[in-house]
């Protein structure tokens, strides 16, 4: 297909070009100026009209103008140099209108992306069940399928529900290993004794109650691949236990006095700052170069909004069984406007509701959940509980009144933390699959500091 770009002397035709050439799209670049005809116009496949002054037209009577020329079988975008009504230049023939915080060329460029894989011109680069029309995705898939055949190991970085098992499944699936096993573990979800046995198995006779002799994780994965997500929630006796294992490629199992051979790919995950727990000593250095042969960062879905529309039309057609419901504008703008705390698994949900509750075929803005409607609140909110419930809180840390009228601050990271969770859990009602999502962490995580800070239970 083809793709013709047509703007003034100030616009960045030449970037823009630069950012969609890619084996699907040939571009070429049009300088506007009055002699502007339907000539120009005709001879493109795809056409995008990119402005950034309107010295001859108005921009409604330029918008009917190039539509009439186009016909209805063509893409055309505005880019206009100041905010105007995006709604009436839609309603006259537009298919979409970038303002001025969006004018940079790669920006420009991934809007229009995104449009021509709306509209069906050209398919995106996906990789499994993973999906994105924006540059930072087409990157990541062209990364999974580089580092995949390498057989190193691998850790993804990415925030709770921007899809890091479904890249180990990616990695897995199109590496050697493909015939063997694809064997995952949440490391947060075990204790340290049990989790020792998940992992390494042990033979009969171990401990109480081990009858007979069982095969951990790492050699039921012999051949195949181990994902170990949340790893650097593994305790500190079983991270020195793991690097000897990776190491040398054996171990022993709990009880055991001979060695296990195996032959693994590793491919961790984390949601945690490296640098902070390393130097915390929370995780072990080496233990971390030694799983970082490649490492892949996730974006969060805030950070690609340009996403948010074709992504979910691709889950509300996984979702919304044989006729998936259309989304309205309106509920497209606030998903758009939305920071999506859990990124993609957040919007599943979302969509999910949004199909139970719809009605006509149609998503609105009454089927969305009220998080998604309201205007966000500030991060500050979160360390004020006792201003929205009328009633401050004990702290069994220090015996100070958490929200309280003195205005004493937390006088160490430990105390933050504390207040942090315990304001999250106020907000939601002591709902603690909702306040994982809110603090970004999960809920085996979260689990943890509330036992470690006791709050197992909602102070009376």
């Amino acid at each position: 297909m083809s793709i013709a770009l047509i703007g003034p002397e100030k616009v960045p035709l030449t970037e823009i070009s630069i950012h969609l050439r890619n084996e699907h799209v040939a571009i070429s670049t049009i300088r506007l100026d009055a002699s502007f005809c339907s000539e120009v116009l005709g001879d493109a496949g795809s056409f995008f009209l990119v402005l950034e002054d309107q010295y001859f037209v108005g921009a409604g009577e330029l918008t009917n103008r190039v539509r009439g020329v186009l016909g209805e079988g063509r893409t055309l975008i505005l880019c206009m140099p100041f905010p105007t009504d995006r709604a009436a230049l839609i309603e006259m023939g537009a298919d979409d209108v970038i303002t001025p915080a969006a004018k940079a060329a790669a920006h420009i460029a991934e809007r229009i992306l995104a449009q021509l894989i709306l509209d069906g011109n050209i398919q995106p680069h996906t990789c499994g069940l993973l999906y994105g029309a924006t540059r930072p995705m087409q990157e990541l898939f062209l990364q999974i399928e580089t580092f995949a055949p390498l057989d190193e190991s691998l850790l993804i970085l990415g925030e709770t529900g921007t899809g890091k098992e479904l890249i180990a499944h990616a990695i897995h699936r199109l590496s050697t290993r493909s015939e063997g096993s694809f064997i995952d573990i949440n490391c947060a979800a075990f204790q340290e004794s049990l989790l020792e046995s998940e992992l390494f198995g042990y033979e009969a006779g171990a401990f109480s109650g081990a009858k007979g002799r069982k095969l951990g994780l790492i050699e039921l994965a012999d051949g195949g691949t181990l994902f170990l997500d949340e790893v650097t929630e593994l305790p500190a006796q079983l991270q020195a236990k793991l690097l000897r294992a990776i190491e040398t490629r054996t171990f022993f199992r709990v009880g055991g006095v001979r060695k296990v051979e195996v032959n693994v790919r590793i491919v961790a995950a984390t949601n945690r700052n490296l640098d902070s727990v390393v130097s915390d000593g929370v995780f072990r250095s080496d233990l971390l170069y030694r799983i970082n042969g490649f490492q892949i960062d996730l974006a969060p879905l805030r950070e690609r909004p340009e996403d948010i529309e074709p992504l979910a039309n691709y889950l509300l057609n996984s979702v919304g069984g044989t006729t998936p419901p259309e989304l309205e504008p309106q509920a497209l703008d606030a998903m758009r406007t939305y920071s999506w705390p859990g990124n993609v698994r957040q919007l599943k949900n979302c969509l999910e509701r949004a199909v139970i509750l719809s009605n006509n075929g149609r998503i609105t803005i009454s089927e969305l959940p009220p998080e998604v409607v309201r205007p966000p609140v500030p991060a500050v909110a979160l360390a004020t509980p006792a201003s929205q419930y009328g009633a401050s809180v004990e702290s069994n840390a220090g015996g100070s009144s958490f929200g309280s009228s003195t205005g004493s601050s937390p006088t160490s990271l430990r105390d933050v933390e504390r207040q942090q969770i315990l304001a999250a859990l106020e907000q939601t009602g002591w709902h603690r699959g909702k306040t994982a999502e809110i603090l970004g962490i999960s809920p085996s995580t979260l689990y943890r500091r509330l036992r470690d800070y006791n709050l197992e239970s909602r102070p009376r």
